[in-house]
């Protein structure tokens, strides 16, 4: 329960019992729900991919070393084909009874 499926979660909510703990948490619930934007976001490991891929490439350009696009070429390859292959609709599920 730690990490994001507590974020927006008043800290203190352990302390209270049964009916007000769960009305916290669907508040918070909405909240959540109703600030996040509909659609495909990045995450944090592509933004800092296509970041830390973007300066090594332009650190290497500056100082003419070689080996730094080496290093810079798998994360942008990476970046690339997570932001080629990203989803256009959200999950879909469908149970079939043969």
């Amino acid at each position: 329960m730690y990490g994001s499926a507590r974020r927006g979660v008043n800290r203190h909510a352990f302390k209270l019992r049964g009916a007000e703990q769960r009305a916290l948490v669907a508040e918070a619930r909405r909240h959540s729900q109703a600030t996040r934007a509909p659609g495909w976001h990045p995450t944090l490991a592509l933004t800092r991919a296509v970041v830390l891929g973007g300066v090594l490439l332009l650190l290497a350009v500056l100082v003419r070393r070689p080996d730094l696009v080496v290093l810079a070429a798998p994360l942008l390859l990476g970046a690339g084909i997570g932001l080629a292959g990203r989803p256009t609709a959200g999950p879909r599920l469908s149970l079939a009874v043969p």
